[in-house]
């Protein structure tokens, strides 16, 4: 991923983080609490809901419709998808009616959407993705100096197997999960790396296990970073966030 660097902040007509669910509604945490959860976290960004990316099905013709945005103005435009069933790896875990998305022409058509206020596009689904045709499965992808990035859920739903005993508590552990996901691919796109110094929600993993062991907190070199960018009271920061946890059940 290609990060971008503060100055883009000199910029004061970009100052929103955009939000945009793509794909099947079924089992997605509510856009409207991950955006609180948003909020909290980076307090004094503004965060924006854009209508659902819906995926349309004719046949086996895959296509998203959606306004681009040009020099010239907004235009309605329609991109065709490619899909698959799944990889040779996951045909056991998975439903017949199971399909991955190809990550790249999702990510063309949010590289256009992101609108004139917005610092970042970032698009959560619930639909499996996938790179290329060796790839098992790809959990996002950022196209860098765009500013947009897609991120799949599918595989943080801990009931994602569908040959293991489903779990009594998936609707927090997939918040909770979406929650870390969002806040540290919005902080990638502009422009935080990965931390190598301490445990924080900024680490790089190798794995889904790694990735849900890291804590959702920042530590003290990124928390510093985004009270740069966001100007935000420290204190204030806390509690917000201490009362989206109490409201969530976030008790660890």
């Amino acid at each position: 991923m290609e990060h971008q660097s503060f100055d883009f902040m000199e910029d004061r007509s970009a100052k929103s983080f955009y939000l945009i669910p793509v794909g099947r509604d079924e089992g997605l945490v509510s856009m409207e609490v991950l955006q609180s959860f948003c909020m909290a976290y980076f307090p004094g960004v503004q965060v924006k809901i854009l209508p659902r990316l819906t995926i349309d099905a004719s046949g086996d013709r895959m296509t998203v419709s959606y306004v681009k945005h040009t020099r010239r103005g907004p235009t309605n435009a329609i991109m065709e998808l490619k899909s698959r069933r799944c990889h040779r790896y996951d045909k056991d875990k998975v439903p017949e009616s199971h399909r991955q998305f190809a990550v790249d022409p999702l990510l063309n058509v949010l590289s256009h959407m992101l609108p004139d206020d917005g610092i970042c596009l970032l698009a959560l689904t619930m639909e499996d993705l996938y790179e290329g045709g060796t790839d098992s499965f790809c959990v996002g992808m950022a196209a860098g100096g765009s500013g947009a990035g897609i991120f799949s859920l599918c595989r943080y739903d801990p009931n994602f197997n569908s040959t293991e005993e489903p779990s009594r508590d998936r609707d927090r552990i997939l918040l909770a999960r979406s929650c870390k996901v969002m806040v540290h691919e919005l902080a990638h796109m502009f422009g935080i790396d990965h931390c190598t110094f301490f445990q924080c929600c900024m680490n790089g993993s190798g794995h889904l296990e790694e990735d849900f062991s890291q804590p959702l907190h920042l530590c003290p070199i990124d928390l510093h970073k985004v009270q740069t960018f966001t100007g935000c009271d420290l204190e204030e920061r806390y509690q917000l966030l201490q009362k989206f946890y109490k409201t969530h059940g976030f008790d660890e």
